[in-house]
C-alpha cells in the first residue's frame, strides 16, 4: 500500500505489524503533498474545508491537477503500489490524488484516522464536509458506528463505510506493561488550541475562546509542578497553533511526536479537555480529571463531547480552586474509570479487541490490484537523484542550526533533507526498473 502520512504513523505502524511481512507500507509524508499544493494555492485556500472550493481558484485547480497527475506517475513508477490509503479524503489537496490514482487503475481506501465525533461535528461539520469535500474514495473504514453515522448523514452509501475499529487502539487490548515507578506521581496534561472544538472561520468564533480556561488550568498545574507535588508532563497537540502557555519552567514538555498511548500508560492521572485521549485513558484504567468551567464552556457545552455525563469516566472540576483541591493529595485523585467509562469509550472508539488492524487489512486486500505502467519525465528523475545526493549536507546544516538555537529552522531543514533523501531513493528505484 502507498499511504499519505498525515499525523497517521501509529495507525500505519499497527497495519504494518499486523501484516507480518505480507504487506509493504510505503509512507509519503504529507508535507511533500502540502508543499506541492502551496505552489499552486495561496494561504487563504487552506483556512477550512470550504475555502479551496471558491470559484476564484479555478485556474489554481487546473494547474494543481496537472502537477498531481505527474506526481502520481512518479509514485506508481517508484513504488508499484496496489492500493492507495488515506487518513481522510476531506483534505482538499489530497483529493486530486484520488482521481489520478483512479485513472492509473488504483483504488483509494480511506482508513479514517479521526475517531471521536462531538455533537457539533455531527450536526454542523457534517454539512460543511458534504457541501465542500464530499466523500470520493472507493471505501472508508471507521472506528465506530457513531463515526459511521457522521458519513451516512451526508448521504454516503452505507455499503461504502465499514466499522473496523481503529488500528492504533489494538495496543489497548494487549496486556499493559507495568507502570513505571516515579519519584513523584506523574500527571499527564493534554493542551489544546484556543479555538479548538468551537465554530471557527479561521479568524474568530462567536462563542469566545478557551484562553482563560487554559490559563487558569495551566497556572494551577504549574504551581504543583513547582512545589514538587506532581511531575507534570504536558503534551501539546501536533497541530496546535496556540503556543503561548502558563505552565512554567518545572513542567516537562513531551516531544510533539511522542506516542500518546505510552504517555497515558505511564501516567498516574490524566488532565485534559475534549480530547480522545480521555477515552483512551478509560481503556487503560487511568484516572481522568476534566477541567471544564467558565462562560465559554457554558455557552458551548451542547456542542462538545459530554465527558462530564459519562458516569465514572472523569472527575469534573468546576474551577481553578476545585482543581487545586483535587491535586493537593495525589492519592485522592486515583478514582479509576469503571464499566460505565469503558462503555462510553466503546461508543466513541468502537471495538477495542486487538483485531482492528486485521479487519482493515482484509478490507484493503479486497481492493488491491496492480496499477498501469507509468514513466515519469527524465528531467525530474535526474533532479531527484541530484537532490538526494545533497541531503547529507542539508543534515549538517540542520545540526548547525540546532546548535545555534534555531530550532524551527533546523526542523525545517531536517524535513527538507528527509524529503530529498526519499525522492532520491524513489528516483534510483525508477532507474533500476527502467533498465
Amino acid at each position: 500500500m502507498l499511504a499519505f502520512d498525515h499525523f497517521y504513523g501509529q495507525d500505519l505502524d499497527a497495519l504494518e505489524a499486523a501484516g507480518r511481512g505480507d504487506w509493504e507500507v510505503f509512507r509519503i509524508p504529507y508535507q511533500r503533498i502540502y508543499r506541492l499544493a502551496r505552489r499552486h494555492f495561496p494561504e487563504a485556500a487552506f483556512v477550512d474545508v470550504r475555502a479551496s472550493a471558491a470559484p476564484v481558484y479555478r485556474d489554481n485547480w487546473a494547474s494543481y491537477r496537472a502537477a498531481v497527475a505527474e506526481h502520481v506517475r512518479w509514485f506508481v513508477a517508484a513504488y508499484r503500489p496496489e492500493v492507495f490509503v488515506l487518513p481522510s479524503d476531506t483534505i482538499f489537496y489530497f483529493r486530486p490524488y484520488v482521481e489520478s490514482f483512479g485513472a492509473a487503475g488504483l483504488s483509494t481506501v480511506v482508513v479514517q484516522k479521526e475517531t471521536t465525533i462531538s455533537p457539533m461535528t455531527m450536526d454542523i461539520d457534517s454539512q460543511h464536509v458534504a457541501e465542500a469535500v464530499p466523500f470520493m474514495a472507493d471505501l472508508m473504514t471507521v472506528c465506530s458506528e457513531r463515526h459511521r453515522q457522521f458519513w451516512l448523514r451526508q448521504g454516503v452509501d452505507p455499503d461504502l463505510v465499514v466499522v473496523t475499529g481503529q488500528p492504533r487502539f489494538d495496543v489497548y487490548a494487549r496486556p499493559a506493561p507495568p507502570r513505571p515507578v516515579h519519584n513523584l506521581p506523574r500527571l499527564l496534561y493534554f493542551s489544546y488550541d484556543d479555538f479548538a472544538y468551537l465554530p471557527y472561520d479561521g479568524v474568530s468564533t462567536p462563542l469566545g475562546d478557551w484562553t482563560e480556561l487554559r490559563r487558569e488550568t495551566e497556572t494551577v498545574l504549574a504551581e504543583f509542578a513547582s512545589a514538587s507535588t506532581w511531575q507534570v508532563v504536558a503534551k501539546m497537540h501536533p497541530q496546535q497553533v496556540s503556543l503561548r502557555n502558563w505552565l512554567g519552567p518545572d513542567v516537562v514538555h513531551a516531544a510533539t511526536d511522542s506516542d500518546t498511548r505510552d504517555l497515558i500508560r505511564s501516567a498516574d492521572v490524566v488532565v485534559g479537555f475534549q480530547t480522545t485521549a480521555l477515552f483512551e485513558a478509560a481503556l487503560t484504567g487511568t484516572p481522568v480529571i476534566y477541567p471544564a468551567w467558565g462562560p465559554v464552556f457554558e455557552r458551548a457545552h451542547e456542542l462538545l463531547v459530554p465527558f462530564e455525563t459519562y458516569g465514572d469516566l472523569v472527575v469534573h472540576v468546576h474551577g481553578a480552586d476545585d482543581l487545586r483541591n483535587r491535586l493537593v493529595d495525589p492519592d485522592a485523585t486515583r478514582l479509576a474509570p469503571g464499566d460505565g467509562a469503558k462503555a462510553a469509550a466503546a461508543e466513541h472508539l468502537g471495538p477495542v479487541d486487538g483485531q482492528a488492524s486485521d479487519r482493515v487489512l482484509k478490507v484493503l486486500g479486497g481492493y488491491a490490484r496492480a496499477a498501469s505502467e507509468a514513466s515519469p519525465r527524465w528531467r525530474r528523475v535526474s533532479r531527484a537523484v541530484l537532490l538526494g545526493g545533497f541531503a547529507p549536507m542539508l543534515d549538517l546544516a540542520a545540526s548547525a542550526l540546532k546548535r545555534l538555537g534555531q530550532g524551527r529552522l533546523a526542523a525545517s531543514a531536517a524535513r527538507r533533507s528527509a524529503h530529498w533523501r526519499q525522492e532520491g531513493s524513489e528516483a534510483n528505484t525508477i532507474l533500476r526498473t527502467r533498465r
